[in-house]
């Protein structure tokens, strides 16, 4: 059984098919798997990104909404931050007006108003009742006569019954406070029976505006659904509000149209019941929060791209670069599996091997740094609103330490100032201008210094004197030498400050006071602190040495009380009640505390708001529209989200809450995102620059390999041009000791044999007759073709004489140089021995002794040769064989072909020899051929021989009086023979013809 070559063998073809598999794999599987995962993960991210933002975004509207739920916040917040921006930007009354009716015409039927000039000339009037212009102008005299919203009006009488009957029985000024209060936003109802109207008013710089609103529509929720439908035009969300008061779910507003299918009661049901907070819906998102009992904000945002649409725009990517592959799988099949030879350069697959492995880590790398980037910056944004977050509630509570700072301030300049009043021998005017000049730096509001056994106040630098028992006690004005004007309110408060003095010390220094005085100053406490002596008397102890809010009469503000010893210890002989406005003592924290936070390495920005001024500092300019505007969304509390906003041409990280201890302000902290920014693009920068650098480095490499691939090959290749062009004497140099070194030092040894074939070729051409030769009668054509360059067959024809002439054949064993030798020996040989050229059988012997005299260790080929001397007039020769094939005669009559058979051995092959010689004459038109044994084992494609049989039917078959024709004839029917393949042996032919003596040559 005939077994297949191995490599058209099935393991052998598996075995391939396997390594292009894996090569495929590799190669591009992986990379396409690679860039799926990286595609997925890009749309992935970007779909993170849009839940954060839809999260973020409605906690922002919860965060706008909550303070819209109350439709007088709503209103009072409205319009409180409106004409504060008016006065600030000294806005002319016209587009006030303008304004307030594009409000109008937003909530129908809301509200209407009144404006006048600052003279009092009415503008504008959007409702009608039964008073006059006149009567109304009692109640802008009545307003512009009131402490509050206003700059320098004028003030005039007016009848404030009147006033009353247009705005409701209970007008009082504490009514107003409401409407500019941040803390409690509230409408000013004027009238316990709820038939009118509740009011605001605005008195600024260009306009006077009173405002009533429609007791109906405030039972709405006008603001409300303002607020949202508002943040929904400026967002992608779709905002509503939903109702859980019932059983069932029920939308009461929603910003636009909803498919209904999105939503319905199971799903806000689902949020409810789960507390979820986020739902991930096929084609949406749906956010859910808290907005007050019973009613809760929805907000749905479509997605970008739902998860088919990821993963088909993922597989996609995939195919395109698995296509862009197609060109590299087909060619690898085809050089792997198939076998056919690829046309690529080396030069261009070791760069494109280079490509993917350098490509593929690389690849990877920008992908895992892509989102490591992204998370990373995410987490410092997170980290860096944290510490935003830290640092206002720090800055908040160090309010708390600058207070207690104050108090161990005061408490050791009072002990000083103590030392003073027992030098002094008590209290006098110098001692009470020293304690006036000892507060002045700490912007106190008021002061009070009680004396335990004596009748003396001080307060603001001057000493009042009292009379009259404890529970009866006022000022004596004989005594009391002060420049201030005693008024009702002045006086109260002393005494009140004496009351309390004197009780605490008197508590304190066990001095009992009359049960019937007790008794009195208790229904004075109760009237005065809404306290009971007792408790007032507890406080106050338990406030010794600190600042905190406290206060009596229509003082209720930040207090520090110090009772001094100054006769005896452990007596108290003075009681010190210092008081601070909160928006004094809060003020002077801020410009003290804002500059030296805003010195902080980290670049955040400390930024505090006067709500009531609605000033900040440090200063901004009026084009801070988004700090503004997130100042007017903060609550009591900084929210967890996350918040961006522009100032001042940056980007910030923005946190801020309504004070919690410096309550009158709001407290910003913004962080500058270019921080951020710049540590993601020095990490992007370093990627960028090892990318570069891998990429230079991989195009080095590449090229150095390719060098040390190319330049060798590129030397072969000259090489092999060189033994092209016969260029023997080409070396190659130059290519250093690897493998390619060895293949050189190969080829170069093989370009030394080449030049010495090249001698020998050389030296076999000249040894070679022309083909055709004529001598008398005859005519010879004779040609040798070798399979190499160097053969090992020898013939000749040359003339003897006038008369005779000879032809030889011969054959070497082997090829070469060798047998180019032995061939030029024999040559030699005969033309050295002329003597013999008519003794065929002598000269047979002469040559063989010549070769066995030559034999060695390197030299043992042996000759078949053949000679025939002829008598070119008559046709009769000798003929003598050593070892060749025996000639063949045609015979021109019966064209019989008959072997000259006559035996000898090989020239060189045994010592002891005998060579016999023979005779052969010709007719007119016989032949005789000589040959090889080339022409007799050639063997057709099927595997069969010419044979000597088949040679003779060719040379009867090829006849031709033209021993030319004769030979292409006998060549063709050769080439025929073989079948296009390649000769298997050096193949010999000469023929010789005699012609007639009538026709001769």
């Amino acid at each position: 059984m005939n077994m297949k070559p191995e490599n058209n063998s099935l393991t052998s073809r598996t075995g391939r098919l396997l390594r292009w598999l894996l090569a495929a794999l590799c190669l591009t599987g992986v990379p396409a798997a690679l860039v799926f995962f990286a595609v997925h993960r890009f749309y992935t991210v970007s779909e993170d990104e849009l839940k954060l933002a839809v999260k973020a975004q409605l906690q922002r509207a919860a965060n706008e909404a909550a303070e819209t739920v109350d439709q007088e916040v709503f209103w009072s917040r409205l319009f409180f931050e409106q004409f504060s921006t008016f006065e600030r930007e000294k806005t002319p009354a016209d587009s006030i007006l303008a304004w307030l009716k594009s409000v109008q015409s937003q909530f129908p039927g809301s509200f209407e108003f009144i404006a006048w000039s600052r003279d009092g000339r009415e503008l504008a009037k959007t409702f009608t009742d039964r008073y006059s212009t006149d009567d109304w102008r009692h109640v802008f005299w009545y307003f512009s006569a009131l402490p509050g919203f206003q700059v320098g009006y004028e003030r005039h009488e007016h009848d404030v019954a009147r006033v009353r009957d247009i705005l409701g029985p209970q007008l009082i000024h504490a009514m107003m406070a409401g409407q500019n209060d941040p803390e409690r936003y509230s409408l000013a109802w004027l009238d316990s029976s709820f038939e009118r109207p509740p009011i605001t008013r605005y008195f600024i710089s260009t306009i006077a505006v009173v405002i009533r609103y429609d007791l109906e529509k405030l039972r709405q929720m006008t603001g409300l659904t303002h607020t949202l439908q508002k943040f929904a035009d400026s967002s992608r969300l779709h905002l509503g509000i939903v109702s859980v008061e019932q059983q069932r779910p029920q939308i009461l507003w929603k910003s636009g149209e909803i498919k209904g299918e999105l939503l319905d009661f199971q799903t806000f049901a689902k949020c409810e019941n789960e507390s979820r907070n986020f739902l991930e819906l096929p084609q949406h998102y749906l956010g859910y929060i808290f907005l007050a009992p019973g009613k809760r904000i929805f907000a749905l945002a479509a997605k970008k791209y739902d998860s088919p649409a990821i993963f088909w725009r993922s597989l996609l990517a995939a195919a395109c670069y698995l296509t862009l592959m197609l060109p590299f799988l087909v060619y690898t099949w085809n050089t792997m599996v198939a076998g056919r030879p690829g046309r690529a350069r080396i030069k261009t697959r070791l760069a494109f091997l280079f490509f993917f492995a350098c490509g593929i880590p690389l690849l990877a790398m920008i992908v895992v740094s892509h989102e490591h980037n992204l998370q990373m910056r995410r987490t410092m944004i997170a980290e860096a609103h944290q510490s935003a977050t830290d640092m206002i509630l720090s800055f908040d509570r160090r309010f708390l330490s600058f207070l207690d700072n104050d108090a161990v301030s005061l408490d050791r300049l009072l002990d000083q100032w103590a030392d003073g009043i027992k030098k002094s021998g008590g209290v006098n005017d110098k001692i009470a201008i020293q304690i006036n000049q000892l507060l002045a730096s700490f912007t106190v509001s008021n002061y009070y210094v009680v004396a335990s056994d004596s009748k003396q106040v001080i307060d603001r630098g001057e000493v009042f004197v009292l009379k009259g028992n404890l529970d009866s006690a006022s000022i004596d004005r004989e005594k009391s030498k002060v420049k201030r004007e005693i008024t009702t309110v002045v006086e109260s408060d002393i005494i009140t400050a004496n009351l309390v003095g004197k009780k605490v010390m008197s508590d304190l220094n066990r001095v009992e006071i009359s049960g019937p005085i007790l008794s009195k100053l208790e229904i004075i406490a109760e009237s005065l602190l809404q306290q009971t002596m007792l408790e007032m008397t507890n406080t106050v102890i338990g406030n010794l040495g600190s600042i905190n809010h406290w206060g009596f009469g229509r003082l209720n503000d930040l207090s520090l009380m110090k009772l001094l010893s100054v006769n005896r210890p452990g007596i108290v002989d003075y009681a010190v009640m210092i008081f601070w406005r909160p928006i004094f003592s809060q003020t002077r924290f801020i410009n003290k505390a804002v500059p030296l936070v805003n010195r902080n390495p980290h670049g955040y920005r400390l930024i505090v708001r006067n709500r009531f001024s609605d000033s900040y500092l440090p200063e901004i300019d009026n084009q801070a529209a988004d700090l503004r505007k997130f100042a007017s969304r903060l609550g009591a509390r900084p929210t967890e989200e996350i918040e961006q906003i522009s100032f001042a041409g940056e980007d910030y990280i923005a946190v801020g809450f309504n004070g919690s201890n410096v309550r009158l302000f709001q407290v910003m902290a913004l962080y500058p995102l270019r921080n951020i920014d710049r540590v993601i693009d020095q990490q992007q920068t370093q990627l960028l620059l090892f990318v570069l650098f891998c990429i230079i480095l991989a195009a080095s490499l590449a090229q150095i390999l390719a060098k040390s691939f190319i330049e060798p090959l590129h030397a072969l290749r000259s090489g092999a041009l060189a033994i092209e062009n016969r260029e023997f004497s080409h070396r190659i140099r130059g290519v250093g000791k690897d493998e390619f070194g060895e293949i050189a030092g190969i080829f170069n040894e093989i370009m030394v044999g080449f030049s010495e074939l090249e001698v020998a070729r050389i030296v076999q051409d000249s040894l070679f007759p022309p083909p055709g030769f004529a001598h008398g009668n005859f005519v010879t054509f004779g040609k040798s073709i070798s399979m190499s360059e160097l053969g090992g067959d020898y013939f000749d024809f040359f003339a003897i004489d006038e008369q005779n002439f000879a032809v030889l054949a011969g054959d070497v064993a082997g090829h070469g140089v060798g047998a180019a030798l032995i061939m030029a020996m024999a040559k030699a040989g005969i033309l050295s021995s002329t003597h013999l050229l008519d003794r065929p059988a002598e000269l047979m012997m002469a040559l063989h002794r010549m070769i066995m005299a030559s034999k060695g260790s390197n030299q043992k080929r042996v000759m078949t040769f053949q000679y025939l001397y002829l008598d070119s007039q008559n046709g009769r020769g000798l003929y003598s064989n050593a070892g060749g094939c025996s000639p063949i005669m045609i015979r021109a009559t019966d064209r019989s072909v008959n072997e000259v058979t006559l035996t000898g051995p090989a020239l060189g092959a045994f010592t002891r020899a005998k060579y016999n010689e023979c005779p052969v004459e010709f007719g007119d038109g016989d032949a005789i051929v000589f040959y090889t044994d080339g022409i007799i084992e050639a063997r057709s494609p099927a595997g069969g021989e010419i044979g000597y049989d088949g040679f003779k039917k060719i040379l009867q078959a090829s006849y031709d009086t033209d021993p030319q024709t004769f030979y292409q004839n006998i060549y063709s029917a050769y080439i025929s023979h073989i079948g296009g393949t390649d000769a298997q042996d050096d193949l010999t032919l000469i023929v010789t013809i005699r012609h007639s003596a009538e026709s001769p040559v």
